[in-house]
């Protein structure tokens, strides 16, 4: 009960957790020293930490939630009760408890480490600090015996350690209007500012006058206004020339080579003896294939030659 000296619990409701391989003397034990803490006005639940959910205890309900303090300490407080104690406490309710510790990670381990356990109280929503963690004075009996529980080797540094965190003092999911500005008031209790201390980013009347704004009339000549002529805007090249200006414009460029590409492709041949047949002609030679023909006649193919050979 040392602990809980310089916490204020009269007239609290208190929740009790104890976990298996506790000795019951010492839960009832405690439990009577802190019914008495309370006093007649406050309450004390003991609950299983493991049944904590079946319980179905009502959100916010407890003052304080008292966990693990029962030696051995072997209990590990993760995600899978963190949250149901967070939902039971009331806004600013504390969560005392206690909990066997390593310095380093360490695979295979039944327990997790110190820096683990202060990242995941914050990650279910507790309140906590650094301060808010201190060692437990553990007798070299009941170090040997969580070792021998939680098959720590003697060559790994144990501890237990004791935190002493609260929920927020406000409720999970509460949510608050933001408040207009009153101009009516002033928006600083400090000392009221001299008359003429000048007023950093603050816009006189004079600043928003148009005097300083150009109309956009202005920018415009008389040219501007006048329209211009057809003749003017007409392309000095098209259908009635050749060929396309240079920077051609109005799309007689594109017609030209448009013209240019759907012209068949005339074959002409470089060596002369493409009549002859495929020993006389070349490995590039269009005629490939065909059969010998005497120059200038028309190449016809057999209905033979156009049946795919099987």
């Amino acid at each position: 009960m040392s602990f809980l000296r310089n916490i204020n619990l009269n007239g609290k409701h208190v929740a009790l957790l104890w976990h298996s391989g506790v000795s019951p003397d010492d839960v009832r034990r405690f439990v009577e020293e802190l019914q008495t803490v309370v006093g007649a006005e406050g309450s004390v639940a003991v609950e299983n930490v493991e049944r904590l959910k079946a319980s179905n205890h009502p959100a916010s309900h407890f003052d304080a939630v008292i966990s693990g303090i029962f030696a051995p300490q072997i209990f590990v407080h993760d995600d899978s009760i963190l949250p149901e104690i967070i939902r039971i406490l009331k806004p600013n309710g504390l969560f005392l408890f206690q909990e066997a510790v390593l310095p380093l990670n360490t695979p295979d381990a039944a327990i997790k480490t110190e820096s683990w356990l202060k990242s995941h109280v914050k990650i279910n929503g507790f309140v906590a600090s650094d301060g808010d963690f201190t060692d437990v004075d553990v007798t070299p009996e009941a170090l040997l015996q969580l070792r021998m529980l939680l098959q720590i080797p003697e060559h790994l540094p144990l501890k237990v350690c004791q935190g002493s965190i609260r929920k927020p003092s406000y409720e999970i999911g509460s949510s608050s209007l933001l408040r207009k500005l009153n101009t009516a008031t002033p928006a600083s209790t400090g000392p009221a500012l001299k008359q003429d201390t000048p007023k950093v980013w603050a816009l006189s009347t004079s600043d928003l006058m148009d005097d300083d704004l150009m109309d956009q009339d202005e920018l415009l000549d008389e040219e501007d206004y006048a329209k211009p002529d057809p003749a003017s805007l007409k392309a000095n090249c098209g259908p009635g020339k050749k060929r396309a200006c240079k920077d051609c414009s109005c799309g007689f460029a594109e017609e030209l080579a448009g013209t240019a590409a759907a012209a068949p492709k005339t074959v002409t041949s470089s060596c002369g003896s493409c009549y002859l047949g495929d020993a006389f002609r070349c490995a590039s030679c269009p005629y490939l294939g065909m059969p010998a023909f005497k120059p200038g006649d028309k190449i016809t193919l057999s209905d033979r030659q156009l049946k795919a050979d099987v």
